[in-house]
């Protein structure tokens, strides 16, 4: 095992090796965020970080992201997880994005206490200065990505984000390079495409999928299995949703708000009513919609008005339940029996028929699986306004304007 770094102790805290933050709340979570920065950021993450890759954290360039594990002081694992090094000169630190665990956060902070590093707190204020300030030595573009990464719920999330923040970089020098050659033009079409894909770049914050359905059409259970515990109530009973559950999960390790709709028919019941019109609110509000749909019975006029009522629309996904049972309808007649809708599979809650299909469908239907890691994304609000001042500047052929823009997003204080 690697010698690990010997780190001089000092009474005074301003020059400490280095300080410790906890970026996320300290609470049961899906991803926890800690910061090392400081003079010997790096080589103090170096000795509690071991990449997968072999290369050592001091290798990866600034904004790369590393998959590695966490290291106990013995070597043997504590978690695995994300690293990520701070581009901003003569400042270097160091991001760590683990499993929320609150044990996990502990044990790793008192590993990077123990090779000499410092603890701050929200007392730490001639530190750390104000919780709103605290990613304020970073440039803008890295303040925006820190603050984007600490509120990531998922693996997935983190790793969408984790390298923009060297893509921008890269991107920002090219767009300069080509404003200085009189170029405006290439800038303004690539900065236009990017603010046109803005939805895209949000992505990383996740989606909701409403699940709607006749009653008693296996609904209940699908968004169990999709969520892989029990969220909802299950009975043979029509109508036993009487309202909408909500319950965050992850599917395919990206972060979906998944919305179970009472089950949606015409009803003289007040409360059942009532329910209904929340269902249909829900489910018109969401990114996308699942309709499920009873395949042991035959099609029916009830199943048009459903679709009709909650304004279907032809990127949504249609499930089609207790496929283990005998089928009520022909396939090919369910293929073309909503109409306008292309994404439709089979699937069975007692077999699980179909449920990796239904996860492509889904994500496909969000646009997941369409994102490219090779191009830079409008990943945040305070991006989407530089971009578009950029845009705006060009536009009016102001180039001095634009390249001010472009500086200002790199600037440190």
């Amino acid at each position: 095992m690697a010698e690990e770094p010997r780190v001089a102790q000092s009474a005074d805290r301003r020059r400490a090796a280095a300080h410790v933050r906890i970026l996320t709340p300290i609470a049961a979570g899906a991803i926890a965020v800690v910061q090392v920065a400081g003079p010997q950021a790096v080589p103090i993450a170096q000795a509690v970080f071991r990449a997968k890759s072999g290369k050592p954290l001091a290798q990866y360039p600034p904004g790369r992201l590393a998959y590695g594990d966490f290291l106990e002081a013995d070597g043997s694992v504590l978690d695995d997880g994300l690293a990520w090094r701070s581009g901003a000169v003569g400042s270097p630190s160091v991001e760590f994005n683990l499993h929320g665990g609150v044990r996990i956060v502990q044990r790793l902070v008192r590993r990077l206490l123990d090779l000499g590093a410092e603890l701050l707190t929200a007392s730490d204020s001639d530190l750390a200065g104000p919780a709103d300030h605290a990613f304020d030595w970073l440039c803008p573009l890295e303040q925006w990505m820190q603050q984007c990464l600490a509120d990531a719920a998922t693996p997935a999330a983190v790793g969408l984000l984790a390298p923009l923040g060297a893509l921008w970089r890269q991107t920002v020098t090219a767009w300069t390079t080509h404003l200085q050659a009189g170029r405006l033009d290439t800038v303004l079409a690539e900065a236009q495409a990017l603010l046109d894909q803005a939805d895209v770049g949000n992505l990383w914050r996740g989606r909701t999928l409403a699940i709607i359905g006749l009653p008693n059409s296996g609904k209940s259970t699908l968004v169990n299995r999709l969520a892989g515990r029990n969220v909802s109530l299950v009975a043979d009973r029509p109508g036993t949703t009487r309202d909408w559950v909500g319950e965050p999960v992850a599917l395919a390790g990206w972060p979906v708000f998944l919305i179970d709709t009472a089950g949606i028919r015409v009803s003289d019941d007040p409360i059942e009513a009532e329910g209904v019109a929340r269902a249909l609110e829900q489910a018109r509000a969401a990114d996308l919609r699942l309709l499920v749909i009873d395949s042991s019975c035959p099609p029916s006029d009830s199943e048009y008005w459903l679709a009709a009522k909650v304004g279907l629309k032809s990127g949504d996904v249609v499930a089609y339940t207790k496929s283990d049972l005998p089928a009520g309808r022909r396939w090919e007649d369910g293929q073309t029996h909503i109409a306008r809708i292309e994404r439709a599979v089979r699937v069975s809650a007692v077999n699980g028929t179909g449920w990796s299909e239904l996860e492509r469908l889904l994500m496909e239907g969000f646009g997941f699986s369409a994102l490219q890691e090779s191009r830079p994304l409008v990943f945040c609000a305070s991006l989407y306004v530089e971009v578009t001042r950029l845009a705006s500047a060009l536009r009016t052929r102001q180039a001095d304007k634009a390249v001010a823009v472009l500086d200002g997003l790199l600037a440190t204080h």
